[in-house]
């Protein structure tokens, strides 16, 4: 039997990260670039379960606004994840 499964995506959202916390997932983790590929991922569900992906596309973090040294209503999303499909 053969098992199929289309592309997914992951988004994470925060009420608010720091210069510092952003500038982690633009330079360390990005290293400047606007999205990267990842050759895998192991992510939790909603029920707290790992989830193995072969690829997916990790982009900047967008936010809404910049007040008070917060960058406000941040998120980051993972695109075109493709589930490890086993056998």
């Amino acid at each position: 039997m053969a098992v199929a499964a289309g592309p997914q995506s992951f988004i994470w959202t925060w009420s608010h990260l720091t210069s510092t916390e952003l500038a982690f997932w633009n330079t360390t983790i990005l290293a400047g670039a606007l999205s990267i590929t990842l050759t895998a991922a192991q992510l939790r569900d909603d029920r707290m379960n790992n989830q193995t992906f072969t690829s997916g596309q990790l982009f900047r973090p967008t936010y809404e606004s910049y007040s008070a040294g917060l960058f406000r209503n941040v998120t980051i999303e993972i695109q075109h994840l493709l589930p490890l499909l086993l056998s």
